[in-house]
């Protein structure tokens, strides 16, 4: 991998067959990287994940970057820096050796399309990605046992990911990969918290009835479930990286009212945001 100047690994987690790596990205208005990786190389990017960086891996398009994405190997990665503004970014690079995904889970890295690589939306790799960047800032004596288990975990949940991506969109029965993207980029949003039904079905132009039943069709639970659980996945990482009051932090995810923060996060966590918060302070 090519990092160039405006990129520094701060902490890194190598085992025979992956690694982990957290990056502090630099990057200047206008600015272009290239990078190369020899890996099946995952990135999931940290809050702030909505700095204006766009690329292309290869020959594909130019995208605006999502908060996971997938880049294959020996393919090029061109990346274009935000236009009006420098900024700063943070990421977790989650890194396969090829030959292992191949032989475990019938992989075949060479095959990848990179129509599917600038943007990901899968749920479940980005979770496994967040808990593994925590895993990394908030390090902990079995933070390598609990890093092999996730990276497992990344890795089969990948293999199902692209033998769906495959189909995705091929039928009327599922969300196509851009309507995915637009529903991601709109829940990026704290303008947008609390989304309703119908406004994602409305970013997507769908009736709600059709939106419900194709999203549980392409993503696997209900839209309500996902929202829900990646509003808990957004609380917990604010409580555990940042030390905005509560007030703000229940505000910013769409609560009317602070009580109402704390009852939800401590029925869907099993304990409540002041005890989260003291937990994850503990472990660092």
């Amino acid at each position: 991998m090519l990092l160039g100047s405006r990129a520094s690994i701060r902490t890194r987690l190598e085992m025979e067959r992956f690694a982990f790596e957290l990056i502090d990205y630099e990057w200047e208005a206008g600015a272009e990287v290239y990078e190369r990786h020899d890996d099946v190389t995952l990135l999931w990017r940290a809050e702030p994940f909505r700095l204006e960086v766009a690329g292309r891996i290869g020959d594909s398009q130019i995208e605006n970057f999502g908060q996971l994405m997938l880049l294959p190997p020996h393919i090029p990665l061109q990346s274009h820096g935000p236009t009006r503004m420098a900024g700063s970014s943070q990421v977790l690079a989650c890194r396969f050796n090829p030959k292992w995904l191949s032989e475990i889970f019938g992989m075949n890295p060479s095959a990848i399309r990179e129509d599917l690589c600038i943007s990901m939306t899968n749920p479940h790799i980005a979770y496994a990605m967040r808990r593994s960047w925590s895993a990394l800032v908030s390090p902990s004596f079995a933070g390598a046992f609990l890093a092999e288990g996730l990276a497992m975990t990344i890795a089969a949940d990948l293999a199902r990911h692209l033998s769906a991506g495959e189909k995705l969109g091929r039928t009327g029965g599922t969300l196509t990969r851009r309507q995915l993207v637009l529903i991601t980029e709109y829940l990026c949003e704290d303008a947008n918290w609390p989304p309703t039904v119908s406004d994602l079905a409305a970013v997507v132009n769908l009736s709600e009835t059709h939106f419900r039943r194709l999203f549980k069709a392409t993503v696997g639970e209900t839209i309500h479930t996902y929202v829900e659980r990646i509003r808990l996945d957004r609380a917990k990482h604010l409580l555990s990286s940042t030390r905005l009051p509560l007030k703000i932090i229940s505000y910013r995810l769409g609560f009317a009212h602070p009580s109402a923060f704390s009852t939800a996060f401590t029925r869907l966590a099993g304990q409540s945001p002041k005890a989260f918060r003291r937990a994850s302070s503990g472990s660092s």
